[in-house]
């Protein structure tokens, strides 16, 4: 697998859609997966208490620690995913996955897996363990993913599903999803 490494990825529709979408909360604990160039942690600091940023790259991560020095509720980890966290202690977890169907994955800051759901699936089963009973989920995907598969996947794991955000672009519809338990 070649992966592109020390190269960011910018700010796009899709980031910004996201950026847009969590204005709209207020929380304890946030984490954001797949940080990439920190926009959104950074508008995440301005409303809610901790805010934990995380990418699996090392250098995006020293990259963001110089910018964000004074920012003292954000929290920057080099991993994979959530996986270091205990269970339920986020209270909302957001992510802009790789969404593009691609046969191999081969920049990981856009080839999603071939239905373009592999990565924004393995994402979501973490997120869904670290999220409390009461959180939200949050992320973006594509009209190019298979997001028949992808939304069933979801309600299967006992969660609701609702479009928060929309974007149509000439080639593509983007959307925010937020996703909570389904009590």
């Amino acid at each position: 697998m070649n992966i592109h490494k020390n190269e960011v990825y910018l700010p796009s529709e899709d980031t910004l859609l996201l950026d847009y979408a969590v204005r709209k909360y207020k929380f304890n604990m946030v984490l954001e997966i797949g940080t990439g160039s920190g926009i959104v942690s950074l508008e995440l600091s301005k409303r809610n208490n901790v805010v934990v940023a995380i990418d699996v790259d090392i250098n995006i991560i020293l990259r963001l620690q110089e910018s964000c020095k004074y920012i003292h509720n954000m929290n920057l980890i080099c991993c994979d995913s959530a996986s270091p966290f205990i269970d339920g202690v986020f209270d909302m977890i957001v992510f802009n996955p790789p969404y593009l169907p691609s046969d191999e994955i081969i920049d990981i800051a856009v080839d999603g897996g071939q239905k373009g759901i592999e990565v924004t699936k393995y994402w979501f089963k973490e997120a869904s363990r670290c999220i409390k009973e009461s959180g939200v989920i949050l992320f973006v995907t594509s009209s190019f993913s298979d997001n028949i598969e992808l939304f069933e996947f979801i309600k299967n794991l006992g969660y609701e599903i609702r479009i928060l955000e929309r974007n149509n672009l000439f080639f593509e519809t983007l959307f925010v999803v937020e996703v909570r338990y389904d009590n």
